[in-house]
């Protein structure tokens, strides 16, 4: 399998939107819930729960892009890179850890049980 290389402004941009994601889960749940027919409706924490994983996928392939790049570079290049993109990667590690928490807390109160 060949696999592209990735630029900055790529990243960066595929960073961002995971970061706008996970901070417009509640909205984007409340909004879907509040759209979908009454009748044909579940839980408001079902739909919480799609837009939590939709937003930790993101996350997560974002973070994925980010470290195929930072492995590929080398020297200053590497350094550049992970000076201009370092924070926001942070960043969006620190979003996908509390999504995930999140999705733990949103499954107990729907009664899911869970495999450890």
């Amino acid at each position: 399998m060949v696999r592209r290389m990735h630029d900055a402004a790529e990243v960066e941009g595929d960073l961002q939107m995971a970061m706008d994601g996970a901070h417009l889960v509640e909205q984007s749940a409340r909004l879907a819930h509040g759209e979908c027919d009454p009748s044909e409706r579940g839980p408001l924490g079902e739909f919480r729960l799609k837009y939590l994983d939709f937003a930790i996928q993101d996350a997560e392939s974002a973070l994925g892009k980010y470290q195929h790049v930072v492995r590929t570079l080398q020297g200053d290049k590497k350094e550049a890179f992970e000076k201009k993109l370092g924070v926001i990667a942070a960043d969006t590690m620190l979003a996908r850890d509390k999504l995930r928490a999140a999705r733990k807390r949103e499954l107990t109160q729907l009664g899911v049980p869970r495999c450890e």
